[in-house]
């Protein structure tokens, strides 16, 4: 299941730790980063409160994508696999606020009463 947080997180994701790492980044973030000439983070800290997508298959998460600072002026976005893999990266505006976000994506919170 896919879920986003202006959509609907579950609980354990939302309150997860901060959490350390090194990471270990893929072809795509090098590229991204190159051609938008940033620089990729060597150690990457994020908690509940960055993750704005995750991705969970039979109860465990795979896959979460997370907002951090980078600049005065941008956010960097880092698509992390549960091993600590960055599939991607990019840089946001700090006023970007992703308006166009398709809703219909991702699961919602069903409540059983």
């Amino acid at each position: 299941m896919l879920y986003h947080k202006d959509v609907f997180l579950p609980a354990n994701i939302k309150s997860l730790s901060p959490r350390t790492f090194e990471p270990i980044y893929g072809r795509h973030s090098f590229d991204q980063a190159s051609a938008k000439m940033f620089a990729l983070p060597r150690s990457v800290t994020f908690s509940g409160q960055n993750v704005i997508e995750a991705e969970v298959e039979n109860g465990k998460t795979v896959k979460v994508v997370v907002r951090l600072p980078y600049s005065n002026s941008h956010d960097i976005v880092l698509v992390i696999r549960n091993n600590g893999f960055i599939k991607t990266a990019w840089l946001n505006s700090k006023s970007d606020r992703h308006n166009a976000l398709d809703r219909s994506r991702y699961a919602k919170n069903i409540s059983l009463e």
